[in-house]
């Protein structure tokens, strides 16, 4: 990592000469994102501060060693989403397990672990991902008061106009319910664009997937706005 940004070393998974790579980078910041790293203790209840200064939106948990991607989301349900996750690495729809997340909120300060292995196995490393959630309560800006991050749900059977408040550059989609789904991803920077109808335009990733980039034909399934984005079909 530099001042400005990181370097990529030469190798055959992210400097290849024949490959076009995309990255995404987020700032460290209150409301915004925050990194921690910790070794579990194995025990149920056990706490895990973190920097946000507001209650998160979305948690993903890792171990260093083997395991997969546990994924806390205020959207899994409309009254207890605690009480679930979902894995970034799999397209199952959200289990229902007090072990993950302890069925404890998160708050503020801190988020409550369970004594899964995945999570919290005792003497073993994990880092964790915390992504807050604004809802007119922003810091960013230039008067220091605008939102930038949202961790929401939709449902939808067809066009569907989702509301941020402003126009994102990253969009990560899941289903939660009934069935399967990949970890859906749009940003501007490949092409997600309004009105980009063609062959294989606006581009997707599946982040529990190693495919390559993927487009809808002919179609247009979604855009952004200036007020949030669209989903046409999906």
């Amino acid at each position: 990592f530099n001042s400005n940004g990181f370097s990529i070393p030469i190798n055959a998974y992210a400097a290849d000469a024949d490959k076009t790579y995309v990255s995404f980078s987020f700032r460290k910041a209150e409301k915004f994102f925050d990194i921690q790293q910790f070794t579990g203790n194995g025990t149920a209840g056990r706490t895990l501060s973190h920097n946000l200064g507001s209650v998160p939106g979305m948690v993903i948990v890792k171990p260093l060693t083997t395991g997969e991607w546990s994924v806390y989301h205020r959207g899994m349900d409309s009254s207890s989403p605690e009480d679930y996750y979902l894995q970034l690495d799999k397209t199952a729809a959200k289990i229902d397990d007090a072990t993950r997340w302890n069925d404890t909120a998160p708050t503020s300060t801190v988020i409550t672990l369970g004594n899964n292995i995945r999570v919290n196995e005792n003497g073993e490393p994990f880092v964790a991902y915390f992504f807050a959630h604004n809802d007119g309560d922003g810091d960013f800006g230039s008067a220091g008061d605008q939102d930038i991050i949202s961790c929401g749900t939709f449902t939808t059977s067809g066009e569907t106009d989702i509301t941020l408040g402003w126009e994102p550059q990253y969009v990560l989609i899941k289903s939660v319910t009934s069935g399967s789904g990949g970890w859906f991803i749009w940003d501007t920077m490949r092409g997600w664009q309004n009105g980009n109808i063609g062959n294989n335009n606006d581009p997707y990733f599946y982040a529990d997937a190693n495919s390559a980039e993927a487009g809808f034909n002919g179609v247009d399934v979604g855009f952004p706005t200036a007020t949030g984005f669209r989903v046409e079909s999906f």
